[in-house]
C-alpha cells in the first residue's frame, strides 16, 4: 500500500510539472507570435532587392512589344515570382504580409518607371 501511495504521489508530481511546462510553452508560443507580428510590420526590402525590382520594371517597360503600360506592375510581379531566387526574393514569398509589402513597392517602382518613360517620350 505504501508503494502504491508513493507511486501515485510521484505520478501527480510529474503531471504537475508537465502542466507547468505546458503553460510555459504556451506563453513562449504567444511571445513568438507577437514578435512575428512586430517583425512583419517593420519589414523592409534590401537595397539590392529594390534595385532588382527597378531593373525588371525598366526591362519590361522598354520591351518593344509592350502596348499596355498601366498594368506593368502585374507583369513585374509575375516575373519576380517566377525567378524569385535569381532576384533574391526568397525571404518574401510564402509570407502574405511581406508579399503585400512587395506589391506596394512594385507599384511605386512601376509608377516611377512610367513617369520616366513619359518624360522620355515627351522630350
Amino acid at each position: 500500500l505504501a508503494t502504491r501511495t508513493y507511486l501515485l504521489g510521484s505520478i501527480f508530481c510529474i503531471l504537475k510539472e508537465q502542466r507547468k511546462i505546458a503553460a510555459s510553452h504556451q506563453s513562449t508560443q504567444n511571445l513568438l507570435a507577437d514578435l512575428q507580428i512586430r517583425l512583419e510590420t517593420t519589414f523592409a526590402l534590401s537595397p539590392e532587392q529594390r534595385t532588382n525590382i527597378r531593373i525588371v520594371a525598366g526591362d519590361l517597360m522598354f520591351d518593344p512589344s509592350r502596348i499596355t503600360f498601366t498594368t506593368l506592375h502585374f507583369d513585374v510581379a509575375d516575373r519576380l515570382r517566377q525567378e524569385c531566387e535569381a532576384f533574391k526574393l526568397t525571404n518574401i514569398y510564402g509570407n502574405p504580409a511581406r508579399e503585400c509589402f512587395l506589391t506596394i513597392c512594385i507599384k511605386r517602382q512601376c509608377s516611377s518607371i512610367r513617369n520616366s518613360f513619359r518624360e522620355l517620350v515627351r522630350a
